[in-house]
C-alpha cells in the first residue's frame, strides 16, 4: 500500500479529516445497528458508547455528595476538581446536567469554529458539524458528562498564550489544568524545552496553591480530606488497574500491552496486572526520551504539541476515550500551519482515524474489550514514531548541510 505523501491546502486538510470522520462514524453506526437491531445483541455490541444505564454518570454520581472530598465510587480526581464540580452537585440533576452539557457544547464548538473557520460560511458550518458534533471524542464526552472538556479548554488556552508569549496568563491556564487532572503536567516540558523556567516555576506554584485550596475548603480540613482522597484513589486503582473497569473504552499503552500479553500467553486477564510492576519504568523511560527529543526540537510546533498530547494519553495506566478531546489542540495547529508539508495527507488521515469509533470486533482475550483498545494506541504510536523519525532525519540533513557549507548547525 502506497503511503500518502502529498501536501494539502488548509481547506483540503479540513475536508480530508472530515471525510474520514463521516465514513468512520457511518460504518460504526451501521455496524452496531445490524448487531443491535437485526441480531438482537445487547451492550456493548449495539453501540460504540458506554452503558445506557450509566449515561452521564461521571457528573451525576456526585449529585449532593460534595461536602467533602468523596470516597464513594472509584475516583482519583485531585481535590481541586471537586471544587469545580461542586456547583453542579448542589443543583437539581436535570438542571446541572443541562448546564454542564450546554457549557461544554458552546465552548467546544466555538473553539472548533474559531480554528476551522473558512471564507464560505457553509463550509465552516460543515466543518463544525462534522469535526465537532460528529466526532467520537465529543460524543463520548457528552455521554459520560466528564469534566475532561474543561481540561481541554484550559490546555487550548495555554497553547494560545504560549504562542503569544503571555507569560502570566499561560501558566495560570496550565496550572488549572494540572490541578483538575495531573496528566497535563507533561506540558511543563514545553516550557522547559523553551527555557521558560520562570513560567514553569509559576505553573508549579499555582498548581500547588489550587490543590491545597481543594484540600482545605471542604469539611474536615486537610488531614481528613487527604485520607478520603487516598482511599478514593485506592478504589480507582483496584477497579481500573487490578480489575477491568472501563477497559473497553480506553486507549492507554498499558491497556493495549495488557490485552496483547493476555492473548499471547493465553492466560487470565486478571493475571496480566503483573505488568504493573514493570510498566511505570517503561513509561518513564519513554517520557524521558521524548523530553530529550523536544529539548533539541527544530521542527513544526504542532508536532511538539502532538507528541505531548500522545504522551499524556498513551503513557498513563488508564486513559478513557474522552481524553481524545486533546487531539483537537494539535489538529488545530496542523490545519493552520503554513506552508504545507509533503506528508499532510498522511497526518490528516491519521487525525481523522483518531476521531472515529473503532470497535469493529471484540477480542478473545476479554469479551467486553473491543479492537479499539489496540487500534487507537497503534495509530498514536505510528504518528509519534513518524514525527520523531522525520525530525531526526531533518536534523541530520541540517547538520550535513552545515558541515558541507562550513557553517555549524
Amino acid at each position: 500500500m502506497k503511503t500518502p505523501s502529498s501536501s494539502l491546502s488548509r481547506s483540503q486538510k479540513i475536508d480530508l479529516i472530515s471525510l474520514v470522520v463521516i465514513v468512520g462514524l457511518s460504518v460504526s453506526v451501521a455496524y452496531h445497528y445490524v448487531l443491535g437491531v437485526y441480531l438482537g445483541m445487547g451492550w456493548p455490541f449495539n453501540t460504540f458508547l458506554f452503558k445506557i444505564g450509566d449515561r452521564f454518570g461521571d457528573l451525576l454520581i456526585f449529585s449532593g455528595k460534595l461536602s467533602s472530598v468523596p470516597i464513594e465510587g472509584m475516583w482519583n480526581y485531585p481535590p481541586f476538581t471537586y471544587l469545580v464540580i461542586y456547583p453542579f452537585s448542589v443543583l437539581p440533576k436535570g438542571v446541572a446536567l443541562g448546564l454542564f452539557l450546554l457549557l461544554f457544547a458552546v465552548s467546544f464548538l466555538h473553539t472548533v469554529a474559531r480554528n476551522l473557520k473558512q471564507a464560505d460560511a457553509l463550509a465552516t458550518f460543515r466543518s463544525v458539524f462534522v469535526l465537532g458534533l460528529l466526532s467520537y471524542p465529543f460524543l463520548y464526552t457528552v455521554e459520560r458528562a466528564n469534566i475532561e472538556w474543561i481540561v481541554f479548554l484550559l490546555l487550548y488556552l495555554f497553547i494560545v498564550c504560549f504562542t503569544q508569549k503571555r507569560r502570566i496568563l499561560g501558566p495560570v491556564f496550565l496550572a488549572l489544568a494540572i490541578s483538575l487532572k495531573i496528566f497535563p503536567a507533561v506540558f511543563l516540558v514545553l516550557l522547559l524545552a523553551g527555557r521558560r523556567y520562570r513560567e514553569a516555576v509559576l505553573t508549579l506554584g499555582l498548581a500547588g496553591v489550587f490543590t491545597l485550596l481543594g484540600f482545605l475548603v471542604f469539611d474536615g480540613g486537610f488531614a481528613a480530606n487527604w485520607q478520603r482522597f487516598s482511599q478514593s484513589t485506592g478504589l480507582y486503582v483496584q477497579a481500573c488497574l487490578m480489575w477491568d473497569a472501563g477497559w473497553g473504552f480506553g486507549h492507554s499503552l498499558f491497556g493495549a500491552m495488557r490485552i496483547l500479553l493476555t492473548a499471547v500467553s493465553r492466560g487470565d486477564f486478571a493475571e496480566s496486572v503483573q505488568l504493573l510492576a514493570v510498566y511505570p519504568w517503561l513509561a518513564l523511560l519513554v517520557f524521558l526520551a521524548l523530553w530529550f527529543q523536544l529539548s533539541r526540537w527544530q521542527g513544526r510546533f504542532w508536532k511538539q504539541v502532538l507528541l505531548l498530547v500522545l504522551a499524556m494519553d498513551l503513557l498513563p495506566q488508564t486513559s478513557p476515550d474522552y481524553k481524545l478531546l486533546h487531539i483537537f489542540v494539535p489538529l488545530f495547529l496542523f490545519v493552520n500551519q503554513d506552508p504545507p508539508e509533503k506528508k499532510d495527507a498522511l497526518y490528516a488521515i491519521l487525525f481523522g482515524l483518531l476521531l472515529i469509533p473503532k470497535d469493529y470486533a471484540w477480542l478473545p482475550a476479554h469479551p467486553m474489550v473491543s479492537l479499539s483498545v489496540l487500534l487507537t494506541p497503534i495509530i498514536m504510536l505510528f504518528m509519534g514514531i513518524t514525527i520523531v523519525v522525520e525530525e531526526a532525519r531533518n536534523r541530520r540533513n541540517s547538520r550535513v548541510a552545515g558541515e558541507l557549507s562550513g557553517v555549524s548547525p
